[in-house]
């Protein structure tokens, strides 16, 4: 039982770790915290960056992490992986993960990632 607590709070940790992470990224990009929380105690609000539409589900009716990474980089061509991590709510070990994938994801001599657009054979 102890055991299965560990891995939890691991796995939390692990969870903080990436959104620090994330956070520490959003105001290197965007500017100090203090422009960031005046920002949102002027608007009322924190921006919000628009749902992808639908891919691919999954067998839980979620859609696949690949397919929201391929979606993400159709509506905003390539992007780095900072550029990514930005934008998505996805952790960074995933979208490592998702790039793996060679047949489907590649990256350009700029940096950034793209979807490997597959051919179309017609069906005789």
């Amino acid at each position: 039982m102890q055991s299965d607590i560990g891995r939890i709070i691991a796995m939390i940790d692990q969870r903080i770790e990436t959104l620090q992470d994330l956070r520490a990224s959003f105001i290197r990009e965007f500017g100090g915290e203090e422009e960031t929380h005046a920002a949102e105690a002027a608007t009322g609000s924190i921006q919000r960056f628009p749902r992808l539409p639908p891919a691919q589900t999954s067998g839980n009716g979620n859609q696949s992490r690949k397919d929201e990474v391929a979606s993400f980089l159709g509506i905003h061509g390539p992007q780095t992986r900072a550029q990514m991590l930005a934008q998505m709510t996805i952790p960074k070990g995933t979208l490592a993960y998702v790039l793996n994938d060679k047949e489907r994801f590649r990256r350009r001599r700029d940096g950034t990632w793209a979807v490997i657009e597959k051919e179309v054979t017609p069906e005789k």
